[in-house]
């Protein structure tokens, strides 16, 4: 067995300081999991000496493959750490999925000096650590069952040795207290298995997406070739009564058609490169940071060519069937006259598919606008992109409490002198960033321990983001070390843990180190905690003054556009400590963008990919009806010598759409209703069977198609009688 934790360290190698994820792990991590270095060495059994082992990948873009790394000293957090190895190209860790892949690993036994935070608390000995990821081998022959009834073994005795660390969680919190043990293999928590059922479904999502577009454009392609199958006919019949057997004339139209979709590939694959760099630019494009390539991956390309080659041979196989149907000496003698009405049905057949799926689209993208538009509604903060944040690493500094607690005054004092700057505050967690803080309270009169959502801010610091008390006071300057301890509570500690008690002036014990009670002096208002979907938690906001951190995040409220205050923010960090490294500077909306991009990719690409078949459907329809106009020349210009008013035939154009389109909208409205079931739990704060998205894509549907035969429509009212009836 081995165990490991993914933690933010600080590197400094050179010049350069950066932040990196890194994994913590026991001496036996790579021989458990049976890899080979690609240079040097890798952790030994009983590893105990200040090593590091490098990503591939990392060690290529942060060091340029450079062989002489090995060896070489690194900075780590306050530690000096020795490089004794590379490990495998393509290992990214045992899970994927998380904030990000580790760039190195680290002894666990180094703990402290890789991460100076963690010398608040012992690691390999606090029982309440719970961030560890356990993985093992089993024997051969072993099941996986077999190894799930062992360890859920282990777990049981220690409900019995440690009932005390079960019973932390409360009432609200069951589904953590009494959740059992399942064993997965390794190759089924690549994407974390609370993770992978979203991932999968949103993945799913566009590929279902992707199989709509390509139906919709070969139903359009389909009506093209049989337009121009149809226009052909004399000539094919021509060629067969000259002697060209029925399987010469099936090689033409699949060269032809095989010429126009290699073309088009080209192109396609154009705009798919511009469509991954598009993609890359979301970064994390969900919760599970999912790293999105910005070049077109060879299966991928393998994969569009093959399904380039199956649709032209299908399409071609489709207008040779059409050209070579009925009786030689008719279409000599009639021209297209039968195969226009047999190619009329089919494309009006054709035309319903495309409305049909185009629906199907539109309902879709409108129910992730929707969920982007209802997610982006949960940031409580007041114009977040005037907000700046930084990370600020003092325990990589070297910091200790007392150092620490007069560079952060100095710091806020300095910055808010600063032109430009309205507020500045430090807090622990930043909302919406896919962490929480967390520690267990105990009511006063109760003996039980309940987990509540933690935080650590400065005064004024619900006031630089913009979010309001609702009763009591701020934390305030005059709450120091070694006053009275007090903390701000939300809207949903009040009302769930008091039931419709006034909480202010109440106390609790609060159990993070050192453990104190403290007493509540104001409530704010509610905000979404580690991301927007969870439910608002009780939480607590105690001052950092009364609970010292060596890590937290700087946010600046600026009066105009935040960027222009980034040079001064760094310029008075570097006057107070000139290496003093200040991370991940970026806007409050950055951040909360950040944590919406699965949304936002979403919302983008659906609506993008929606607009490109109404433009698909548009160009289908128009075709459809400008030749069954052309088509019914005669008949309209003997309606008109008759006595029949342009508005009348113009009308009857107009009708016959939209009759066809009212069945295509018809069908594409069941099909919606079904599909949007299945991505319910991908949307947020709407029903999938939301009323307005619904009947605004009929409206726009049925806009487009009016807008799309239009002009055949004007067409059809204009036909001269005398000109439609000279042939005859």
């Amino acid at each position: 067995m081995l165990a490991y934790l993914r933690v933010p360290m600080i590197l400094r190698a050179g010049d350069q300081t950066e932040q990196v994820f890194g994994e913590l792990t026991g001496g036996d991590y790579f021989s458990v999991l049976e890899l080979r270095p690609a240079l040097g060495r890798l952790f030994a059994a009983h590893e105990s000496s200040p090593v590091a082992v490098l990503n591939h990948e990392f060690w290529l873009r942060r060091f340029g493959g450079d062989r002489e790394i090995i060896g070489r000293s690194l900075r780590i957090g306050n530690g000096i750490f020795t490089v004794i190895g590379v490990a495998p190209p393509g290992f990214r860790g045992v899970v994927v999925d998380w904030v990000e892949q580790p760039s190195l690993w680290v002894p666990l036994s180094h703990n402290r000096d890789a991460v100076p935070a963690f010398r608040e608390f012992d690691i390999l000995s606090t029982w309440t650590m719970e961030s560890y990821q356990v993985v093992a081998r089993m024997r051969r022959g072993a099941t996986l069952r077999e190894a799930e009834g062992e360890v859920a073994g282990f777990v049981a005795r220690m409900r019995v040795d440690r009932p005390e660390r079960f019973l932390a969680y409360s009432q609200d919190q069951a589904e953590y207290r009494d959740a059992p043990l399942v064993a997965f293999r390794t190759i089924q928590t690549r994407f974390w298995p609370g993770h992978r059922g979203s991932l999968l479904s949103f993945l799913g999502l566009l590929g279902s997406v992707a199989i709509l577009i390509l139906l919709i454009s070969c139903f359009n392609v389909a009506n093209l070739v049989l337009a121009r199958a149809t226009n052909r006919g004399t000539e094919f019949a021509v060629r067969l009564s000259l002697g060209a057997g029925r399987g010469r004339l099936m090689r033409q139209l699949l060269a032809e058609n095989l010429i126009l979709s290699g073309l088009g590939s080209i192109a396609g694959l154009v705009v798919a490169d511009w469509t991954s760099t598009f993609l890359a630019g979301f970064g994390r494009v969900s919760y599970v940071p999912l790293a999105v390539g910005s070049r077109v991956d060879i299966r991928v390309l393998a994969i569009a060519a093959t399904a380039s080659i199956i649709v032209g041979v299908l399409l071609a196989l489709f207008a040779a069937r059409f050209a070579a149907r009925g009786d030689l000496n008719t279409a000599l003698k009639a021209g297209t006259g039968t195969a226009g009405l047999r190619r009329l049905r089919t494309g009006r057949a054709l035309v319903f598919a495309q409305v049909s799926v185009s629906v199907v689209l539109l309902v879709g993208a409108g129910l992730f606008v929707r969920t982007l538009r209802n997610a982006q509604s949960t940031d409580v903060t007041l114009r977040s992109e005037q907000v700046l944040v930084a990370n600020v690493d003092l325990g990589s500094a070297g910091y200790d409490e007392r150092r620490g607690g007069l560079f952060y005054a100095q710091l806020l004092e300095r910055l808010r002198a600063v032109p430009g700057v309205l507020d500045a505050a430090l807090v622990f967690v930043v909302p919406l960033g896919g962490r929480r803080g967390g520690t267990n309270i105990v009511l006063d009169g109760q003996s039980r321990p309940i987990q509540v959502g933690f935080n650590i801010v400065t005064p004024g610091y619900f006031h630089t983001i913009g979010i309001p008390f609702v009763r009591g006071r701020d934390l305030a300057d005059t709450d120091r070390a070694g006053g009275a301890a007090v903390a701000a509570i939300n809207e949903e500690m009040a009302r769930r843990l008091f039931q419709g008690r006034d909480p202010i002036g109440s106390r609790f014990l609060l159990q993070w180190k050192p453990a104190a009670v403290v007493e509540i002096v104001g409530i704010v208002k509610d905000g979404k905690f580690r991301d927007y979907r969870s439910s608002p938690e009780p939480t607590v906001y105690v001052p950092l003054a009364q609970r010292y951190a060596m890590q937290m995040n700087l946010e600046a409220r600026a009066a105009g556009n935040a960027a222009n205050i980034v040079a001064s923010i760094r310029r008075e960090v570097a006057m107070l400590d000139k290496n003093m490294p200040l991370l991940g500077i970026r806007t409050l909306k950055a951040h909360f963008d950040n944590a919406l991009s699965q949304e936002r990719l979403s919302a983008s690409l659906l609506a993008c990919l929606a607009a490109l078949a109404l433009i698909i459907a548009a160009i289908g329809i128009h075709g459809m009806l400008a030749y069954s106009v052309a088509r019914r020349t005669r008949e309209i210009g003997i309606r008109m010598a008759l006595g029949a008013e342009t508005r009348s035939v113009a009308f009857d154009v107009l009708g016959g759409m939209l009759r066809l389109v009212g069945a295509g909208l018809v069908a594409g409205m069941l099909a919606s209703l079904f599909l949007a079931r299945l991505v319910a739990k991908l949307l947020y704060g709407l029903s999938p069977l939301d009323p307005l998205v619904f009947c605004g894509s009929i409206l726009v549907m049925i806009l487009v198609a009016f807008l799309a035969a239009f002009v055949p429509a004007i067409r059809a009212s204009r036909v001269n009688p005398a000109i439609a009836l000279r042939c005859e």
